[in-house]
């Protein structure tokens, strides 16, 4: 059904991973291509001169490690994209420029500050230029 899906994986909840590969798998056809995702924050630059340099490629090493390990518990071939910056906005600066079938996003119990802010999955459905599947 759809050429290439873009599945974007909050580290801090790597259990949704296997839901949402699940769902990816059902809507692809033979050629998908699937893309795992995670995007980092940025740090303040008053805060960034106190980090150690090679700190930001430490945590792109294991966040790169961590989908892989996603991607073969999944049973797919995933290309593994990490950035860095807002969330949604690189989730969908990148779906944008890909040219994204779809995007397969997780959300979560919606908290105080989401009211006010509106959550990654939310900004996600509103702003997106091709389908998004949210799963709860």
């Amino acid at each position: 059904m759809y050429d290439k899906i873009l599945i974007p994986v909050d580290l801090s909840h790597t259990e949704r991973a296997e839901s949402m590969i699940e769902v990816a798998k059902k809507l692809a056809c033979a050629n998908t291509q699937f893309i795992l995702m995670n995007v980092t924050h940025d740090v303040p630059g008053y805060l960034e001169t106190s980090i150690p340099q090679d700190y930001f490629e430490m945590c792109k090493e294991e966040a790169r490690k961590t989908l892989k390990i996603l991607a073969l518990e999944g049973e797919i071939d995933a290309k593994i994209e990490i950035l860095r910056g807002e969330a949604a906005h690189e989730i969908l600066e990148f779906s944008n420029d890909a040219g994204v079938g779809v995007i397969i996003i997780a959300s979560h119990k919606p908290g105080f500050s989401d009211y006010l802010l509106g959550s990654t999955a939310a900004r996600v459905v509103r702003h997106a230029k091709c389908p998004v599947m949210v799963l709860r």
